[in-house]
């Protein structure tokens, strides 16, 4: 599995490589961990974010074109750091 900040920098610095709705979906990701929740509500709230943006790449993953190895394998990447991310906040 690949670190986040290097799927994230790969994206910026390739982005030929990437498609944009891929790019989107990375970008989101980036906005949603840098986000600093102040309280239990802030927690909550970034939760059902990350949630969200996970069923999004979900639903995404079940339509990309298969022959898409590198971005699947972000992506895929990514729903584990949005998971691990998730229950780090949830165990707070």
């Amino acid at each position: 599995m690949r670190d986040f900040k290097e799927i994230s920098s790969d994206c910026f610095y390739k982005m030929g490589n990437y498609h944009q709705k891929t790019i989107d979906l990375i970008q989101e990701t980036e906005e949603l961990f840098n986000e600093s929740p102040k309280n239990r509500d802030e927690e909550n709230i970034l939760i059902e974010k990350l949630g969200a943006l996970s069923y999004e790449i979900s639903t995404e993953l079940e339509i990309f074109n298969p022959a898409l190895e590198i971005e699947i394998s972000d992506l895929k990447d990514i729903l584990v750091h949005i998971e691990k991310k998730t229950s780090d906040l949830m165990a707070r």
